[in-house]
């Protein structure tokens, strides 16, 4: 009974996506800034990918996608859905301008606890999950009707389509505004482009680029102290190095703890 059970799981998951281009735009908040942008997920039954897009105005989908430049934005992250814990990014360093960089991060997975709360999102039945990553701790709504383990960034591994997501220090906020099924638009060929002419010697690893990318916030930082008014304390304007960054601590850090 439970064999049976698993295969009608299986092929109810693979039945759904199979063949189809699903995007999700995600409205994301930098709370304490009252800051938004645009984020999309667009995955199939093979691979996702996640990338956000800041404007000034409500640019259609479709212009976005087929206008994509691999240079725009931040948040830039490719997955193949049978190993969804590598993740292949495109990432600039802040003091670096236009360069960027191909990393692979091997995230770790997420131990959600399941909780018994509902709520509707876009006409989804949703439940809510918590659970920690990277220093923040996440209240997270997802829904079965979708049943894909994928949702905002890097927040996944539930059985079913992440609708909405906030930390606990009320600093990042997700909800999905939109879902496009059954899409004629594919991701950009540029991003496949750029991965295929890295240099294979010169992918780094997400801990080597974490710890040049601090480097390049403390520069960041050291100089907005310099430039405050004498007699100011730099200690209670300037925040610490990554607390309006989506990752506040690292999975090497706490290995070296004593």
């Amino acid at each position: 009974m439970k064999k049976n059970f698993f295969l009608y799981i299986f092929l109810l998951f693979t039945s759904y996506i199979s063949g189809q281009n699903i995007i999700v735009e995600y409205n994301v908040r930098l709370v304490p800034f009252g800051d938004s942008s645009r984020e999309f997920l667009m995955y199939n039954d093979k691979e996702s990918y996640y990338f956000d897009f800041v404007d000034g105005k409500k640019t259609p989908v479709n212009e976005i996608i087929n206008n994509y430049k691999i240079i725009r934005g931040g948040q830039k992250a490719y997955r193949k859905l049978d190993d969804i814990n590598k993740v292949f990014r495109i990432n600039a360093y802040p003091t670096s301008g236009h360069k960027h960089y191909l990393v692979i991060d091997d995230k770790p997975s997420i131990d959600w606890k399941i909780g018994k709360d509902k709520k509707e999102i876009l006409g989804y039945t949703c439940t809510s999950a918590t659970g920690s990553f990277r220093g923040r701790e996440y209240t997270v709504w997802f829904t079965t009707q979708i049943p894909v383990s994928l949702g905002p960034w890097k927040l996944d591994g539930l059985p079913g389509l992440i609708l909405k997501a906030e930390d606990k220090a009320g600093i990042f906020a997700y909800e999905a505004v939109q879902i496009i099924k059954n899409s004629n638009l594919e991701i950009p060929a540029s991003v496949f482009e750029f991965m295929e002419k890295v240099d294979k010697n010169k992918i780094k690893t997400y801990r080597d680029f974490i710890e040049q990318e601090n480097i390049s916030f403390k520069t960041i930082q050291e100089k907005s102290i310099a430039n405050l008014p004498k007699g100011t304390s730099g200690n209670m304007i300037v925040p610490p190095l990554r607390e309006y960054i989506r990752e506040t601590s690292f999975e090497w850090e706490e290995s070296k703890k004593p």
